[in-house]
């Protein structure tokens, strides 16, 4: 395996050739790590130690060493969350440059570029790539966040995807991508671009064609304003073409400008803008068309999920391939339209104003949310200080002995182990529907385990939870910012539970994060609990008394929030 070396950008956390697989059972083995590692090349030498987890097994860290700076990259990148083959219930490995996962992924990752073959013939280089491949070939342009390879976004073509870390690094390959390296200078063409998340669909333009629509487009060249275009059937009386943005308001500008127009005066059809929303399972929807900007509900997705829909009655139902476009074509095109008459500048100096301003709007709009934020931070804070020191001034009564309770009766045997049976087969189905709510992303971002949350917490409800089905720690949907397989009791804390619900408010709208809390609140008020008999079917006190006090911190961290989401109401 070659190691590029045509352009040098060290990775952000990567010092040594040191990686740890953290919180990984005892009852994995090296021999069930070795078919993963190996293919990021020898690992020379591994040492494990002990880690805290929940009885009755606890975890192993291993301490992982390659060959290279480079070949702990790769793995860092191109195995991350792969399941450990072998292992039962399903593990996944979890591998990072220190003791603990944080930090191993950006926040919310800068930029993911697609890589698509240019056709599904013979195999190419990139028809039957690794994700190791992948690596190698693109990580000459800068350091790698993640390799995804056969993503599912039904597309007939294979889909991979390459994020990296620095926007710099993937708009230098975007620009160099049949120079990065020579297994990419003997791909006929291949498609790497961005897919922005504000989408449109347009149809009815005539026999219009792209170097047109960039002329029409021309006002909207300005800063901040990158898109991306696919036409379809281009010169034909039933042209469309998708165009996804970066940002909303430019999105919202194209609804305007073109909904209705006439593009094509010999055809005289007027164009028809309906505007891609990405619903709340990431699978994109055709809105019907709304010229009125302020009506827009466009949403970004964080899924890898191109805005692929076509609309009823278009003569083409493939997903649409997306080609790279950018700033610097758009913009040589408009260079090279003809000049306007002075009524089209005028019109297309207004509509200029119009973007500036939009965006003008958009970014007051977000100080004043932080500034109000703030205050509303500081005033809680500032309330919480007052009712603790009136806590503290008022003299505390003196404890009352809580009466003796008695001894729980003795447990049979038999019943134990069906009980220990049970709880086994609860935690392995549970495990199961976490590995299939997230198939191929490995960054478990807020975003996601918001997502994850809103998903498992109806099963939760629903689940009548007996001798058959006991409750576990894995059945509970806790709301915290931890990927589901890396929990454990003494994560449920107040503090954790404040992060997830702040998280989750910036991720939903004011609506449907009060429903969400109104629903929190219900499902771990401790009189639901009782009511639905839950710690009942826990037969191991230990685990009971645990459960029972993860339940009421997480009740009395979100009782404050539901208040407040109430008052503000």
């Amino acid at each position: 395996m070659s190691i590029p070396s045509q352009r040098f950008r060290p990775h952000p956390l990567l010092r040594e050739p040191v990686l740890y697989a953290v919180d990984i059972p005892e009852a994995v083995k090296w021999e069930h790590l070795d078919p993963i590692l190996k293919v990021c090349g020898q690992v020379v030498w591994l040492v494990q130690s002990r880690t805290g987890g929940l009885p009755p097994d606890g975890t192993i860290t291993w301490k992982l060493q390659f060959q290279s700076l480079y070949h702990a990259e790769m793995a860092l990148a191109t195995v991350q969350s792969l399941q450990i083959p072998g292992i039962s219930p399903p593990c996944l490995l979890t591998i990072s440059p220190t003791l603990t996962l944080v930090g191993i992924l950006p926040p919310k990752p800068i930029v993911v570029l697609y890589v698509k073959p240019s056709f599904s013939g013979p195999h190419t280089s990139l028809q039957a790539a690794s994700a190791q491949q992948l690596f190698e070939y693109f990580r000459p342009a800068g350091p790698l966040a993640l390799v995804h390879t056969d993503i599912d976004v039904g597309a007939e073509r294979r889909t991979c995807a390459v994020e990296y870390w620095d926007l710099d690094d993937a708009q230098y390959a975007v620009n160099q991508r049949h120079s990065l390296h020579s297994a990419l200078q003997r791909v006929p063409g291949y498609t790497l671009c961005p897919v922005y998340p504000y989408g449109v669909l347009c149809t009815n333009l005539g026999s219009i064609r792209k170097a047109d629509l960039l002329a029409a487009l021309g006002p909207m060249n300005g800063e901040g304003s990158d898109f991306v275009i696919d036409m379809r059937q281009e010169g034909t009386l039933t042209t469309h073409c998708y165009i996804s943005f970066k940002y909303r308001t430019v999105a919202a500008l194209l609804l305007s400008m073109m909904n209705g127009e006439v593009l094509d005066d010999s055809s005289g059809l007027r164009a028809s803008v309906r505007y891609i929303e990405i619903g709340d399972e990431g699978k994109p929807m055709l809105a019907e068309p709304n010229p009125v900007v302020q009506d827009m509900r466009l949403k970004p997705s964080e899924a890898l999920m191109p805005n692929t829909t076509p609309a009823a009655g278009a003569k083409s139902s493939n997903p649409p391939n997306h080609t790279e476009q950018g700033q610097t074509e758009s913009q040589s095109s408009a260079r090279q339209a003809p000049a306007q008459d002075p009524v089209r500048q005028e019109e297309i100096d207004e509509m200029t104003r119009r973007m500036q301003e939009m965006n003008r709007q958009e970014e007051q709009d977000r100080k004043a949310k932080e500034q109000e934020a703030a205050e509303k931070h500081r005033q809680d804070a500032e309330r919480a200080a007052r009712e603790e020191r009136e806590r503290h001034a008022r003299p505390e009564p003196a404890p009352r002995k809580p009466p003796a309770s008695p001894a729980p009766p003795p447990v049979d045997p038999a019943q134990l182990e069906a009980y220990r049976a049970a709880a086994a087969r609860e935690h392995a189905r549970c495990t199961a529907r976490d590995a299939a709510l997230a198939p191929w992303f490995a960054a478990w971002t807020p975003a996601r385990l918001v997502r994850w949350f809103a998903a498992v917490s109806p099963e939760f409800d629903a689940t009548r939870f007996d001798a058959a089905q006991p409750l576990t720690f894995a059945s509970v949907p806790w709301p915290l910012l931890v990927p589901p397989a890396q929990r454990a009791l003494g994560g449920v804390e107040w503090q954790a539970v404040e992060a997830f619900f702040a998280a989750a408010r910036a991720e939903l709208g004011d609506e449907e994060y009060r429903e969400m809390l109104e629903k929190a609140h219900r499902r771990f008020h401790p009189d639901k609990w009782r009511a639905r008999g839950l710690l009942r079917t826990v037969l191991d006190e230990e685990l009971r008394r645990s459960l029972e006090d993860a339940g009421n911190t997480v009740a009395q961290a979100i009782t404050p929030l539901w208040l407040a989401a109430k008052s503000s109401n």
